[in-house]
């Protein structure tokens, strides 16, 4: 049950944990079960990544696959350095977002995202610069398996797009 409540967009009620226990169980017994669990683990269940907020973040936006594909791509790029260590992951998600968006076409970052995240785009400025230095710099890395997986075609080939000249 705790994990569906955290990977699942709609997760199962309770009633439905009720009839796979056939009954076993009452739902308070599966309750306080899973409160149990999660004492026991402090509440801690896992560290938000930056894929993980790209992913959420794009759950909002309905983008192309293109937009999609190119804000993971630049995530795992983020990965490649310590450059952004100290940058919240949700502030660097937002910034492959926000880079993928400029490069794509719609609005880098809309006033609508802004509100939903509580991240400003001046708060941007130095993980975009990171992003696009090391999307720029991709295939003359010695680490080129990422940028190899992006230039497939099912990948939309977001590795071979032009990057923009100037940031916002």
């Amino acid at each position: 049950m705790i994990a569906c409540k955290y990977e699942e967009i709609h997760p199962p009620e309770l009633k439905d944990f009720d009839y796979a226990t056939v009954g076993i169980y009452s739902e308070n017994q599966i309750l306080r079960m899973e409160l149990k669990i999660l004492n026991l683990l402090r509440f801690d269940v896992s560290v938000p990544t930056v894929q993980w907020f790209i992913s959420h973040m794009m759950n909002t936006m309905q983008p192309s696959k293109k937009t999609l594909y190119l804000s993971h791509y630049l995530g795992d790029l983020s990965l490649l350095s310590s450059s952004l260590n100290g940058t919240r992951p949700s502030v660097i998600a937002a910034s492959c977002v926000a880079l993928s968006n400029l490069m794509t076409g719609p609005a880098t970052w809309s006033v609508e995202m802004e509100k939903t995240t509580g991240i400003r785009l001046d708060e941007m400025e130095r993980p975009m610069t990171y992003l696009l230095n090391a999307f720029n710099a991709a295939s003359q890395s010695e680490q080129r398996s990422i940028y190899n997986k992006y230039t497939r075609p099912c990948y939309q080939e977001v590795a071979l797009l032009r990057s923009p000249a100037t940031l916002p």
